[in-house]
């Protein structure tokens, strides 16, 4: 069975991040991968760098008829059975690769987080008659995601949660955040991993460290966040300044080896007000790291309140800096919860997991078509 991941991706998340567990996690024989993306993109460096088979291609508009027929090339060369979309964008350049080329195959698309709005592109895009099968990666997702499509294709959805490797893959296994500069022995390191966008909220990150430090007196805690900067960056930097927070957040961007930090978090902060399934909740859960969470995504379906994580609604800074004050000052919960937290990840949310799932889908769709 041959699968063409496709990603128009031009930044490194979540989404990028999982597609690439997935493509080098699955080592059967039965399964040939190949990524089509664009050009130097993030998730086209990291196929030539871990030898995944790609095939690339300038970036474009996702109208474009050189990429449409490079699509249709790909998929002769390399005899694809299946196309799995990763991104939106590239909905619409199979919808038009197909409609002009016949490309001839099975196709899933897979939709990683909540839009906005619907617009009358995205229901015919996203509608269109060419797409076989549908994954949400959680149920509020899937929910969000029935309101763009008709009735009729219902049906074809299905709900995979993301998934990670049980074991952590180290670069360097010594090294820990402790080393950088400016973190003190008693600090209290609050770990957040979000690039700077609209929905993972930082703005509501800087109002639970304003209340720790300000209001409930927690001077020693230390906010590391973790992310790719963008036009919020400057509105965030100047907010921190503002409420004199320039020693307890630090915006330190984005980097590679971020998951080498994770295990030495204190605790491990998510603010997100729209998410599908974060991967820094499954990695805190699977290095063992307390969780304080908004409830989004595969938290309001799988985490218990108290028993997995502690738990607040979106947008509500004084819930989440209390649930942070519970982790500091009672160790035996935040024991007791990153226990329960693994047990919870080795059980629904590991790589197998999502290879399998998916798998069984193009499988079906085989057997259909």
């Amino acid at each position: 069975m041959n699968i063409l991941h496709l990603s128009g991706a031009m930044v490194w998340g979540g989404n990028e991040n999982q597609l690439a567990h997935f493509v080098t996690g699955h080592t059967g024989e039965a399964l040939e991968q190949t990524v089509f993306c664009f050009e130097g993109a993030p998730i086209h460096k990291f196929c030539k760098s871990k030898g995944v088979r790609y095939y690339s291609v300038p970036k474009s508009g996702s109208f474009s008829l050189r990429t449409a027929r490079s699509l249709k090339q790909c998929v002769m060369e390399h005899t694809i059975d299946i196309v799995h979309i990763h991104t939106s964008n590239f909905v619409s350049l199979y919808m038009l690769s197909d409609m002009l080329f016949k490309l001839g195959v099975q196709c899933v698309f897979s939709k990683k987080g909540i839009s906005d709005a619907s617009t009358t592109l995205s229901m015919l895009k996203y509608n269109y008659k060419g797409i076989n099968a549908y994954i949400s990666v959680s149920e509020v997702v899937e929910q969000s995601f029935k309101q763009q499509l008709y009735k009729r294709n219902w049906s074809k959805m299905h709900v995979v949660y993301d998934g990670i490797p049980e074991e952590r893959i180290l670069a360097d296994r010594n090294k820990s955040i402790k080393d950088l500069p400016f973190i003190k022995e008693d600090t209290f390191i609050i770990g957040s991993v979000a690039n700077h966008t609209p929905a993972k909220d930082l703005e509501t990150l800087v109002g639970v460290v304003d209340i720790l430090v300000n209001d409930l007196g927690k001077t020693n805690v230390l906010c590391v966040q973790f992310g790719g900067h963008s036009d919020l960056t400057t509105t965030l930097s100047k907010i921190i300044e503002e409420r004199g927070l320039h020693d307890h957040i630090k915006l330190l961007g984005y980097r590679e080896n971020v998951k080498e930090f994770i295990k030495d978090f204190n605790v491990a902060l998510i603010t997100s007000k729209a998410e599908g399934g974060p991967v820094f909740l499954l990695e805190a859960l699977r290095d063992e790291v307390p969780v304080v969470t908004t409830r989004v995504g595969v938290v309001g379906e799988l985490l218990t309140h108290s028993k997995h994580a502690l738990i607040s609604e979106i947008h509500d800074a004084k819930a989440l800096a209390q649930s942070v004050q519970k982790v500091m000052e009672d160790p035996d919960l935040a024991m007791r919860m990153t226990r329960e937290g693994k047990s919870l990840f080795l059980r629904e949310l590991t790589l197998q997991n999502t290879i399998s799932a998916t798998f069984k889908i193009y499988e079906d769709l085989m057997k259909s078509a």
